[in-house]
């Protein structure tokens, strides 16, 4: 609302913070998807269709795709250094998550300085929040697999898209570990 801010600056300003968002909409839905697994073995639930749990799996995808290829042909990157460009921006997407929330609640949050490296004071293990989902997203997923017998495309779909939506939260995981 400010008029300091060309229309221009202001949708500049807003498209920026997309990406900050995306993130925040994405752990909701990982939640929502455990939630949902778990509450459709005791309800009569019905997972989205098949079509929807496709495009979604195939949204996931091109955002990884379109992130890989960007940091190659816009920063001139080569391939392995866009892969771990790509690697590093999934495995953060918890953390952007959690601060986009964090926002929504608090006017005013203290500032906390990173460790950059040297000796590292003893303290709560770094990726807790990223190995709490994907140890629920994988649950969820092995549930949707075993749940499902008789190889409904649907079931297969979901527990692909569980696992996949696990996958930067192991990660993040695994590179908390080493």
């Amino acid at each position: 609302g400010s008029a300091e801010l060309s229309a221009r600056q202001k949708l500049g300003y807003v498209t920026n913070w997309i990406r900050w968002w995306s993130d925040a909409v994405g752990l909701f839905a990982a939640a929502a998807a455990v939630v949902w697994t778990f509450a459709s073995l005791v309800l009569p639930l019905h997972l989205p269709p098949v079509a929807a749990t496709a495009a979604v799996l195939g949204a996931l995808v091109l955002r990884a795709g379109s992130s890989l290829l960007a940091s190659r042909y816009a920063s001139g990157n080569s391939w392995s250094h866009s892969l771990g460009a790509c690697a590093v921006g999934m495995v953060l997407s918890t953390t952007v998550a959690l601060a986009v929330v964090r926002g929504l609640f608090r006017s005013q949050d203290a500032f906390r300085v990173t460790a950059k490296g040297g000796k590292r004071a003893a303290g709560r293990f770094c990726a807790r929040p990223e190995a709490i989902l994907s140890g629920a997203l994988v649950a969820a997923s092995a549930t949707a697999a075993l749940v499902n017998p008789l190889g409904t495309l649907s079931l297969e779909l979901w527990s692909i898209l569980l696992a996949a939506m696990a996958v930067p939260n192991l990660m993040a995981v695994a590179f908390g570990i080493g």
